[in-house]
């Protein structure tokens, strides 16, 4: 039940490390433990007058119990503008993926990032993120070892540069083994333009390099410890009840009857202009309907449901683009345009009708609860996306050219603004009244909204920070300018934006409501997914795009498959903590469905199907969560070289 495309980038870091406990003169094995602090040196790469080196830095994380309801991160440092905007970008998400990851409330605890020297960039995600795990769990970085490499929402470690200069900065630590994204063993050396094996690099300055795809393979090389997972989170396969998928045929069948009617109309329209970006959109809905047919008689109804879904979008973006263009050309412009789209706005009755629908529904299972969020999210998404496209509408145009540019934007974004309200429908339809777990509590779900709110707008301020102030730089222009003409080119962008956008007046309607924290939480959720995969196309993965925008390739393959192997092991062991917890997350299981089929396609597929794991494991920890279901190791505190989980 989602769209996706790209995702992911965050840090790297080194470590050594000191545990200092606030627990006083007290037994660990009875006493909460409620601050705890972890020493770490994050890598760097720099330029000097004589050429590229590599060098590191101090950093002192401190993470400690917080009663005050809201997320907390802090940064202090000792040198005038010693940090950078990257750097706290990416300070947000360890501390965001520390929590997730051990299904805590990121709102629980204060976390304190104090740096001596210089840093930026997002290379020393991976080494923060196991730093403030270790805090968390009390365990001991091992102090002859370090690492570079970002890390990425879904938990697998992102490339980074400059690897070959950042061994010196090891070696300048006194480290004897070094940690690196897979995939990585051979970089360009920034000193000679040469091709370098790591490996060897390494093995010559007397420092084993090794390579590591998951911050789970990172932590168990750091501390020689694992990270701990929920109960139930198996292996264990993954289908939805006959119910469900009796419902989702249902819809399936509906979505294309609508792509039909739409591909009718548009055969019989025609229009004294080119049209070839619409042609093109429709050839692209008929080959999904019949590829959704085909999906459909093998019982890949997930699969069926996506394609019937996207056939129906894409007619009816190429049917209203031309009717709007039309209008356009015989009704005075851009006036005559906005008469006629004024017929296809879904704001008014439609929004409002699923509005009061929405927010008269009350959760009646743990399930319901991401469900209705869901739904929220798609609504939201709707009112982002009206926002825009009359916003456009009253822009005074410099030319012809430009004034029917954003005619065509503005039929889209009315034309998605329906697809998403009806997809909103069909959520609630398809997945509402799974499960036996009571519903969350009011405070529950506030909480966790509002951690994934911050988590969701650390997410676009790091994909800013690390993607677009590159592009704005390179072309010489705002961040606001580059913002924009992104957002026009990647739909994904434009929906994760329109969710933040679209949440402000929700929550205004909805008041101190539940109905207004599930909102909430399911904006979050569509703005935390569609943003992650964006860092993971165009930082991570690095994907090359034809003129058209196309992906042609994606250079770092390795990577590529090691997420989506990584995605769907998480994905099904979060479903399967859900389950094991009395819900049964639906809509992450036809994500998780859907995304099986979308790895085995081509290179823009094998990225949707890694948004669809995303989407389905956060669906899944989500529900875990609220479910009270926190992870923790086994054992007595304060033995084995660790102690109780912070706050227990």
């Amino acid at each position: 039940m989602r769209r996706s495309l790209a995702a992911l980038a965050a840090t790297a870091v080194f470590l050594t490390t000191t545990l200092a406990c606030t627990v006083c003169n007290l037994n660990p094995t009875t006493q909460t433990v409620t601050k705890r602090t972890v020493t770490v040196q994050p890598l760097f790469y720099k330029e000097t007058s004589s050429g590229p080196s590599g060098d590191f830095s101090n950093c002192k994380i401190t993470v400690e119990v917080n009663k005050s309801g809201q997320p907390e991160v802090g940064f202090f440092e000792s040198e005038v503008a010693g940090s950078g905007s990257q750097w706290r970008s990416a300070g947000w998400m360890a501390a965001i993926m520390g929590s997730f990851l051990l299904g805590r409330d990121v709102s629980d605890y204060k976390f304190t990032y104090e740096i001596a020297g210089y840093v930026d960039g997002p290379s020393a995600g991976g080494l923060m993120t196991s730093a403030v795990l270790a805090a968390m769990l009390g365990d001991t970085i091992q102090n002859n070892i370090t690492m570079t490499g970002t890390i990425n929402p879904d938990g697998t470690i992102g490339p980074v540069g400059g690897i070959a200069q950042k061994i010196d900065g090891v070696k300048k630590a006194k480290k004897t083994r070094m940690l690196i994204p897979a995939g990585l063993r051979y970089e360009e050396d920034a000193s000679t333009g040469a091709t370098v094996d790591l490996v060897e690099k390494g093995r010559a300055a007397g420092i084993k390099v090794k390579e590591v795809a998951t911050v789970y393979e990172a932590y168990k090389e750091l501390t020689g410890k694992e990270i701990p997972k929920a109960s139930g989170a198996t292996l264990a396969a993954v289908e939805l009840p006959q119910a469900i998928f009796d419902k989702v045929k249902s819809r399936t069948k509906a979505w294309y009857a609508k792509y039909q009617e739409n591909s009718d109309m548009y055969n019989t329209f025609s229009l004294t202009v080119g049209t070839d970006t619409e042609d093109a959109w429709m050839a692209q809905a008929d080959a999904m309907a019949a590829k959704g047919a085909g999906y459909l008689k093998q019982g890949l109804i997930a699969s069926a449901y996506d394609q019937e879904t996207s056939a129906y979008m894409y007619s009816a973006m190429a049917y209203h683009t031309k009717r709007a263009l039309q209008a356009y050309l015989t009704q005075g412009g851009v006036s005559g345009a906005d008469n006629y789209l004024s017929t296809i706005n879904p704001s008014g009755n439609k929004m409002d009708n699923v509005f009061d629908e929405l927010k008269l529904k009350k959760p009646t299972t743990l399930a319901d609860t991401i469900v209705l969020a869901d739904a929220f999210g798609r609504l939201s998404m709707a009112d982002g996306l009206i926002t825009q496209a009359d916003a456009l509408l009253k822009t005074d145009p410099a030319s012809a050219e430009e004034a029917a540019a954003s005619v065509i934007l503005a039929t889209n974004y009315y034309v998605l603004a329906d697809y998403a309200i009806d997809w909103a429908k069909d959520s609630v339809e398809v997945g509402f009244g799974a499960g036996t777990a009571k519903p969350a509590t009011k405070e529950q779900v506030t909480a966790l909204s509002e951690a994934l709110r911050k988590a969701a707008e650390a997410n676009l301020d790091y994909f800013d920070t690390v993607v677009l102030q590159g592009l704005a730089d390179q072309e010489g222009m705002s961040l606001d300018t580059a913002k924009n003409n992104f957002e026009s080119n990647e739909f994904n962008y434009g929906f994760a934006v329109s969710s933040i956008i679209g949440a402000q007046e929700l929550k205004d309607k909805l008041g101190n409501t539940e109905a207004r924290a599930i909102a909430v939480l399911g904006n979050s959720l569509v703005s935390f997914t569609l943003s992650s995969e964006l860092i993971a196309k165009y930082y991570s993965l690095q994907v090359e795009t034809n003129a058209s925008g196309n992906i042609t390739s994606i250079p770092f393959e390795k990577a590529m498959i090691n997420m989506l192997d990584f995605g769907e092991t998480t994905a099904k062991e979060n479903i399967n903590a859900a389950k094991s917890a009395g819900a049964i997350p639906v809509l992450a299981i036809i994500d998780y469905e859907g995304a099986k089929v979308k790895r085995e396609g081509g290179p823009a597929e094998k990225l949707d199907a890694l948004g669809g794991y995303w989407s389905a494991s956060m669906q899944g920890r989500l529900l875990t969560i609220l479910a009270g279901m926190k992870i923790k190791r086994s054992g007595d505190a304060g033995s084995a070289g660790f102690a109780k989980v912070l706050g227990d």
